[in-house]
């Protein structure tokens, strides 16, 4: 494992050029990070909707391009217990449409957040467990939460802290935005950003207020919430929150509920591997 590796780069290097080539206008920085075989693609930014696009069609690409080199690419969030999971941050800004100036950045106030950023921020702070299905769609998803994982599984904030869910980013007014941490990289890049946006908006009409700001390993927050620990958990939560139908639509909400409860029986009725290796000798 060589995270940030330009040596261990150049073993991958056939394949991740060709990623690059066939986006090379998307494309912002590219890594290898801590997994075996692991790269993080960052992409550059774009409005929603085009990003979403982008996200899908990448994602389709790497598989594609993958395979024709005779080898495969995973975006599941957590593809083997023994390595890092993988994840989907979502980074987003608010800028004034006809001066482009940031809405987020106010250097006089405190972690230069403007007050509309700190109700952006809150809204989507109000919703952590709610709003985890929507960034954590399959059983798999689940088991990237770990502590100390740099998974954004506790509902926390920060202030350039990689050990919250919601990191607050405020160098400069030009770079000044909010990283969602909850997501994988397994997550609908549509659901998750509507997500982000309608609880992002949420809380700016209601005004809502943020804790202090975690500061250190914010994994071990003295009473910090954390992730629903499995995707059947989620889907309950979701269904019995009247705040995530607010921020989606109800019928989108019924139905992402009631496919995560089919896909959580789906699993519930197989036989793993390991159960197989912890229960064919004991039992």
């Amino acid at each position: 494992i060589h995270c940030y590796s330009v040596y261990e780069g150049y073993f991958w290097e056939a394949v991740v050029a060709r990623i690059r080539e066939c986006f090379e206008e998307s494309i912002e920085g590219c890594l290898p990070e801590w997994g075996q075989g692991q790269f993080e693609i960052n992409l550059y930014r774009s409005d929603a909707l085009s990003m979403a696009d982008t996200a899908v069609i990448f994602k389709t690409a790497v598989k594609q391009i993958a395979a024709e080199a005779g080898l495969s690419a995973t975006f599941m969030a957590k593809w083997h217990e023994n390595y890092t999971g993988s994840s989907g941050h979502i980074h987003q800004s608010l800028a004034d449409a006809a001066s482009k100036a940031s809405l987020f950045h106010d250097a006089a106030r405190p972690h230069a957040m403007s007050e509309l950023f700190e109700h952006y921020t809150a809204g989507q702070f109000e919703v952590f467990r709610p709003a985890a299905l929507f960034f954590a769609p399959f059983v798999n998803s689940y088991k990237r939460f770990l502590p100390d994982s740099f998974a954004g599984s506790m509902q926390t904030w920060g202030v350039d802290n990689r050990t919250v869910t919601y990191r607050v980013i405020n160098s400069s007014a030009s770079k000044c935005r909010l990283e969602n941490r909850l997501g994988g990289s397994d997550l609908n890049p549509y659901v998750s950003f509507a997500a982000c946006i309608g609880s992002g908006l949420r809380g700016i009409e209601r005004r809502l207020k943020l804790p202090e700001a975690g500061t250190g390993n914010c994994y071990y927050t003295p009473g910090a919430a954390t992730a629903p620990r499995s995707l059947e958990e989620a889907a309950h939560e979701a269904a019995a929150s009247p705040v995530a139908k607010e921020i989606l639509s109800p019928a989108m909400v019924d139905n992402l509920v009631r496919i995560a409860l089919f896909e959580a029986d789906v699993f519930k009725g197989r036989v793993t591997d390991l159960e197989r290796r912890r229960y064919f000798e004991m039992a």
